[in-house]
């Protein structure tokens, strides 16, 4: 390693550390009583009532998150999807090794994509530049300021994300409760009644109906009444069935998708936050399935199963380009009095999130939520001029959320560089003066082989003695 600063020297990594192999812990004894920590390839994950190290340990993700480094202080139980190093020559600081080794850390993210795990062999192969003892302990000091100050900073930009989340839903129950356009409503003079809205949808599709089955359902339908109380709603408003202001809830293919064809086909993980992620797409190129359940834009997609949590996500499809929707999406048809855009906000509020757990089914590991219950949902509805200024005012809000994220998005990655800028200086030499004084580092390096050989030959001995 070229250009290194006087006074150090390197080495392959195999030379300094042995990696050990982390031991199995059964899934079930990870929460014994106990005060030892147990860690996983990605830190914590239980405690236990004995240890495998017995002192500071640096602990290391060899499958999963390889390459990941945790530190603990104490004694600790690595499990079997890790390395650890316990044993220290010399009192090297186990601190500046925990924080050389975070250094290489995207290197192996990169190489552990290509393969299952960390290697032992590729890792012992590597050469590390070796300062002196004593400025090991400088620069150990140097990071634990700078980086108490980083990880400050990151503290405080973790909590964007949850303000914006909280911000996110207070706008959407202040649109669906009628409290976000209050001002609007006093200088309209929109006399609309939505009893008259229901019962003129009711008489149109009355006209339309065919068959005694249809006319029956409808006249079923017209005589459910609401559970909710208007009276907790804006003069002007009413909580209406979604059946009565939808003409249909559509299911999706059920045919199997391919990697690559004519168009996508969306799937439950393409709604995220209320709107269509178009990234992991798979594809269709059956003709009679694309006309069949081709999307047309203002199309509100809801996704009747999932795990309990998540079941009930809701999107809007814009027509961003051509597509169709699985199986385990439902596809709402709303009357035009009915903004499609206004009914994707009321499906993403607490409220909503609300009626779906009161409604969905269980099965193992998944929640379900069919079409004649999403029906049921008591939709705050309010005359259509309105639904398209609460979307307005919605847009607005969300435009200014989504710059503040994006701000937060970039900060966070400069403080990601930031961290590994100023690991790159530590052991470049570059962020603390060295002192001619120190013991040289090929010196130490000379005692820490020195000390393999003796413990070496200690254990050699023990070995024939046996």
């Amino acid at each position: 390693m070229s250009g290194m600063p006087s006074g150090w020297t390197s080495v392959a990594l195999g030379e300094l550390f042995e990696f050990k192999y982390g031991k199995g812990l059964p899934q079930d004894r990870r929460n014994d009583k106990g005060s030892v920590p147990v860690y996983g390839s990605n830190g914590l994950v239980g405690i236990h009532d004995s240890a495998v190290t017995q002192g500071p340990t640096i602990i290391i993700g060899r499958k999963g998150s390889a390459g990941e480094i945790n530190l603990s202080s104490v004694a600790c139980w690595p499990i079997d999807t890790t390395y650890f190093i316990d044993e220290f020559p010399l009192e090297l600081p186990p601190l500046y090794w925990a924080f050389y080794l975070k250094s290489l850390r995207l290197g192996w993210q990169e190489k552990s994509t290509a393969i299952p795990g960390l290697s032992r062999g590729d890792v012992y192969a590597i050469a590390v530049p070796i300062p002196p003892l004593a400025e090991q302990r400088r620069i150990v000091a140097k990071l634990e300021k700078l980086l108490s100050k980083v990880d400050a900073c990151r503290a405080r930009l973790e909590k964007i994300p949850v303000i914006l989340k909280r911000f996110r839903q207070a706008v959407l129950a202040a649109a669906c409760s009628g409290r976000l356009t209050a001002d609007w409503r006093e200088k309209s003079s929109s006399n609309e009644s939505i009893t008259a809205v229901v019962e003129s949808i009711y008489r149109m599709r009355e006209a339309e109906a065919i068959t005694k089955s249809q006319k029956d359902y409808l006249s079923k339908l017209i005589e459910v009444a609401e559970k909710n109380d208007s009276n907790e709603l804006p003069e002007g408003w009413q909580f209406v069935n979604l059946n009565k202001l939808c003409s249909t809830f559509d299911y999706g293919t059920s045919a199997k998708s391919q990697p690559s064809g004519k168009v996508p086909v969306l799937r439950m993980g393409n709604i995220q936050e209320g709107r269509i992620d178009w990234a992991d797409l798979v594809y269709s190129s059956d003709d009679k399935e694309i006309q069949k359940f081709a999307l047309e834009p203002g199309t509100v997609l809801f996704n009747r199963t999932n795990s309990p949590e998540l079941v009930g996500k809701t999107a809007i499809y814009r027509g961003e380009r051509p597509a169709i929707f699985a199986g385990y999406l439902i596809r709402i048809n709303p009357f035009p009095e009915l903004n499609p855009e206004y009914l994707n906000l009321c499906l993403n509020t607490n409220y909503a999130k609300e009626f779906c757990l009161t409604v969905k089914t269980d099965g193992v590991s998944q929640s379900n939520i069919n079409a004649q219950k999403l029906g049921t949902f008591e939709i705050p509805f309010c005359p259509i001029s309105e639904q398209a200024e609460i979307v307005r005012r919605v847009e607005e809000l969300f435009v200014l959320a989504d710059r503040i994220e994006a701000r937060y998005k970039k900060a966070k990655d400069h403080i990601e560089k930031l961290t590994q800028s100023i690991l790159a200086k530590a052991f470049r030499g570059e962020l603390v003066p060295q002192d001619p004084n120190d013991e040289p580092a090929s010196e130490l390096l000379n005692r820490i082989k020195a000390d393999h050989v003796t413990k070496r030959d200690s254990r050699r001995g023990k070995t024939e003695r046996r």
